[in-house]
């Protein structure tokens, strides 16, 4: 989950009693759905636990902005069973595992492992810059997960602070592959678009 999902905010009361609603929902007859974890523009990440393998995942649910047209709803539902193919692909103790993807409330749902931890950018923001030698693990580890999404044709195309999570144990995880270009695949932006943060 990105930094940008944990910092979002409901725009208004209705929205966070729409999120309560959904809390304790059970999710294709087997995710029950906990806390939210983190709000993005185009969706939400939350808590759940897996009822049938009694484990604790993370779902991430498309969200569609409320003057969305037809077109843009196939675009973005194509762009999230994208970003869970890509991760899918890619072999690395570096990339988040998808467990799942079910289709509810007709959109997809990307069930992942949850990783407990931070942002990089939450690391760096509350505890300083980090250690020289640090730096290089996290640095050697995105290195070699995007070594090893390239190998599968995948262009991650967002990597910054905000998408490497430093979990508890020390593990970094190259996060947030919605934007990522997958060799064989159509694009899914216009000509002459930019993607990613505008930074």
């Amino acid at each position: 989950m990105s930094e940008a999902e944990r910092a979002g905010t409901p725009r208004q009361d209705t929205r966070q009693d729409t999120l309560q609603d959904k809390s304790e929902r059970l999710l294709a007859g087997r995710y029950r759905l906990g806390g939210v974890l983190g709000r993005g523009g185009m969706g939400t990440v939350w808590r759940a636990e897996d009822e049938t393998l009694g484990r604790t995942v993370a779902v991430k649910e498309l969200r569609f902005p409320s003057n969305i047209d037809e077109d843009e709803k196939r675009r973005l539902i194509t762009r999230t069973l994208r970003e869970a193919k890509a991760i899918a692909r890619i072999r690395d103790t570096s990339a988040v595992t998808v467990f799942d993807v079910v289709d509810e409330d007709d959109r997809p749902w990307i069930v992942m492992e949850l990783v407990e931890g931070k942002s990089l950018a939450e690391v760096i923001r509350e505890d300083g810059l980090l250690e020289p030698r640090r730096a290089a693990e996290v640095g050697l580890a995105v290195l070699d997960v995007l070594r090893s999404a390239h190998r599968q044709g995948i262009l991650h195309r967002d990597v910054k602070p905000s998408n490497v999570l430093i979990a508890d144990d020390g593990r970094v995880v190259l996060t947030d592959f919605g934007i990522a270009q997958v060799e064989g695949d159509p694009s899914l932006t216009s000509t002459g678009m930019l993607v990613g943060a505008p930074s």
